[in-house]
């Protein structure tokens, strides 16, 4: 291995030999000389202020960091079914007028998104097999291409995310969770009403609509977009006295689209 005395003499003897004024930065900056073993001299000469400029160019920013985490998180808790995984508006086939009505509701709510005049969300109304799952994840797609921080989530993934954070491992908390959904440009919760978690003694799933409430009273003033099956008595009926609480921060600066028409899953049977 060669010495560093053997390396120094290999490099020759650098000296100072003038300042020079950067023409960009105007810092001030060594001109060296160096004399080679064979007795050549060349000149070398470095604003480190510019290049050390360069160098930070050339790093991600903090915000980038960041938002290459958030997108990182999105990706390995959002889980959309095959079903609807390739969703878009052109794919959606309406049945009724209703329907039709549906889809270009939801073509104009993306394109006034971040614009609204006054109502920023959405809650999709209906029965099973109406599309209203495609038609949010149609929307979800079209933002997401925009650049918008967007997620898809079934109530049920919801709450699979919240029991994660029981593990006395878990990375998050419930609090960090809600924080997240609390961030997003957009939320959308699927199959609002379809989770199962069990009864309380009252016959009340007292966990599941405390989680649900904090994650919807987080994103009352936020754009969300809500499925579900449920009317404002089943809501009642599953969630007791919180499903009114639940159901009032839901509709609060949303408009209500309902579904009609048959089940073309099972239609086509």
């Amino acid at each position: 291995m060669q010495s560093l005395k053997q390396a120094m003499k290999d490099l020759g003897v650098v000296v100072v030999v003038d300042k020079k004024t950067c023409d960009v930065c105007q810092s001030e900056y060594n001109i060296y000389e160096r004399t080679d073993r064979q007795g050549k001299k060349h000149v070398h000469s470095m604003c480190m202020t510019c290049e050390n400029n360069k160098l930070k160019d050339t790093l991600p920013k903090k915000e980038d960091v960041e938002d290459y985490k958030f997108s990182n998180w999105i990706i390995n808790h959002e889980h959309i079914e095959k079903s609807i995984d390739e969703a878009c508006f052109e794919s959606y086939q309406p049945q009724t007028d209703n329907q039709r009505e549906a889809l270009r509701l939801c073509k104009g709510y993306v394109s006034k998104f971040n614009n609204f005049s006054k109502k920023h969300s959405l809650v999709f109304k209906g029965d099973v097999g109406l599309g209203k799952s495609h038609l949010a994840a149609s929307i979800l797609k079209e933002l997401r291409e925009k650049g918008y921080k967007v997620m898809f989530l079934t109530t049920t993934d919801l709450m699979n995310m919240i029991k994660s954070t029981f593990n006395n491992n878990s990375a998050q908390t419930q609090d960090d969770i809600i924080k997240r959904l609390e961030s997003l440009d957009l939320l959308i919760l699927d199959d609002v009403g379809a989770e199962y978690v069990k009864r309380d003694a009252s016959g009340f799933e007292t966990w599941a609509s405390e989680v649900l409430f904090q994650v919807i009273n987080s994103r009352q003033a936020l754009p969300t977009v809500y499925t579900t099956n449920y009317s404002a008595g089943d809501f009642s009926e599953k969630y007791g006295k919180q499903g009114k609480r639940i159901l009032s921060r839901m509709l609060n600066s949303a408009e209500i689209i309902e579904f009609d028409g048959m089940d073309q899953r099972i239609n086509n049977f």
